[in-house]
């Protein structure tokens, strides 16, 4: 049974319940881990409290070799961490090698680099000198989805660590096992035992560890229902929270794109990790006037992507993360061709062969959808990709902005004039332009509106794990009282 990693080494409990990870390519049981209780997340706090207390007093410089030696311990293990990805998750391996893995070493290089520029100032204010210092908040709280379990890691984990902080993360219990194997590697890279806990769980563990006394800051990824209640709990703490959720995004064609070009980023936009990803713009709206060419070439490049077991380099999209969810998703297709759209290609379960045991979909296009349709009006997570047209600028604009979310979109244009023109009116976190989601560890990443608030990677994300402390010098004569 695999256990929770709580300061430098692997804790069991044995009042604590078991549940099991299974493959979703198999639908088999990968490992069996611990569900950790209160007991369990008080001793992760406390022991992220002592260790931060160590870590915030050692030399900036120190901190970031120590954080730049882990980056390349990460780099040295990504294909054993690549294939314990693939395992749990479904992603195929070569993604999991040339997506998950960069992003994952890459916050920590990033961020390695940074420790240094996190700085307060000093001014003159009356007859005194007023000093501002960043200090570390303490004790952070990470909670990680199940779509990237260690890139969400290692955003968390990296911005957190080089202001001077130490991190309890729970990891979704759909995918904990990259988790655990990099909290290893913390205590490998010299890092403080006890800096970077790992507590195994479900719902009762995260509400257990955002509600904790000592922790000073809340970071979830995960669903929007989730992320309201993680709120309520912050905020009955009253300390700060990220929040990085779900969304609507959107992606829009215009007349002049290229239609090889504007496929590939709608490709990009719908079926990285199966489609489960939070960023995607699964509503495409392209210009009445090229729709027709797009549709035919969309057709084509979809049904060439090759679906398949997840260890096989050569698999494109792998397997849905668990039975549950992919029923969910045929059943939002069914739903919206019962709505009139149209199904272009796939919107099947794969059930022959190699695929008879796991949780594999077909990749789906629908058209004829329009925006009261459920499917494009509710976030489906899954690798469904639905076509609605547009016949102006100001009308894609008004339709992509009406949705209550705002986490991305992109824009397909070779007129960066009108790109920049779109971009700066829709309510998003992110805008790509003649791309998709790209997201290098100096891009700040977050939502709008109910997408949620602070930012993953980025400069100004050091920012979100301190307060800035004033101190203010007096250099004159006081007067009378």
């Amino acid at each position: 049974m695999q256990t929770h990693f709580i300061n430098g080494q692997y804790h069991s409990n044995s009042n604590e319940s078991a549940r099991e990870v299974i493959n979703p390519a198999t639908n088999q049981t990968i490992e069996t881990v611990s569900d950790a209780n209160f007991d369990s997340v008080n001793l992760a706090v406390e022991s992220a409290q002592q260790a931060q207390r160590q870590w915030a007093g050692l030399a900036a410089s120190e901190r970031a070799q120590k954080l730049h030696h882990l980056a390349v311990l990460i780099e040295q293990e990504q294909s054993t961490l690549a294939t314990l990805e693939m395992q749990q998750t479904g992603k195929p391996i070569r993604e999991a090698l040339a997506v998950d893995l960069p992003t994952a070493f890459g916050a920590f290089s990033y961020y390695a680099a940074m420790v240094h520029s996190l700085k307060g100032m000093a001014q003159r204010l009356d007859s005194g000198l007023c000093i501002t210092q960043p200090e570390p908040l303490g004790v952070v709280a990470a909670i990680g989805a199940w779509n990237y379990p260690l890139q969400i890691a290692c955003w968390k984990m990296a911005p957190a660590l080089a202001a001077g902080n130490a991190v309890v993360f729970k990891p979704s219990e759909y995918t904990p096992l990259t988790a655990i194997h990099l909290a290893e590697l913390v205590v490998k890279a010299g890092l403080p035992q006890g800096l970077v806990n790992v507590v195994l769980g479900g719902g009762d563990t995260g509400k257990h560890l955002c509600a904790h006394p000592l922790v000073n800051k809340v970071s979830f990824t995960g669903s929007i229902h989730t992320g309201k209640n993680i709120l309520k709990l912050a905020s009955e703490q009253v300390i700060p929270s990220t929040l990085e959720l779900g969304g609507k995004s959107a992606l829009v064609i215009f007349e002049d794109a290229d239609i090889t070009e504007a496929v590939k980023v709608t490709l990009m936009a719908n079926f990285y990790t199966q489609g489960e990803v939070c960023s995607n713009a699964a509503r495409v709206f392209v210009h009445q006037s090229i729709l027709e060419p797009f549709l035919t070439e969309l057709k084509t490049q979809v049904e060439e992507i090759r679906v398949g077991l997840p260890d096989n380099p050569s698999t494109q999209m792998g397997a849905l993360i668990h039975l549950q969810h992919l029923e969910n998703v045929l059943n939002a297709v069914k739903g919206a061709i019962a709505q009139g759209a149209n199904c272009l290609t796939g919107g099947e379960r794969l059930l022959q062969g190699e695929f008879a045991k796991g949780n594999f979909m077909q990749p789906t296009v629908l058209y004829n959808c329009d925006d009261a349709m459920d499917i494009v009006q509710q976030e489906v997570f899954g690798p469904v990709c639905t076509v609605l047209s547009f016949n102006s600028e100001d009308e894609v604009i008004k339709r992509v902005n009406h949705t209550p979310t705002g986490l991305a979109a992109g824009v397909v244009t070779p007129n960066i004039k009108q790109a920049l023109r779109v971009v700066n009116q829709i309510q998003a976190g992110t805008c790509w332009v003649n791309t998709y989601n790209v997201t290098p560890p100096g891009l700040p990443f977050g939502g709008a509106k109910q997408s949620g608030f602070g930012r993953e990677n980025g400069p100004n994300t050091l920012e979100h794990y301190c307060y800035f402390k004033t101190i203010y010098l007096e250099q004159g004569e006081l007067g009378d009282f």
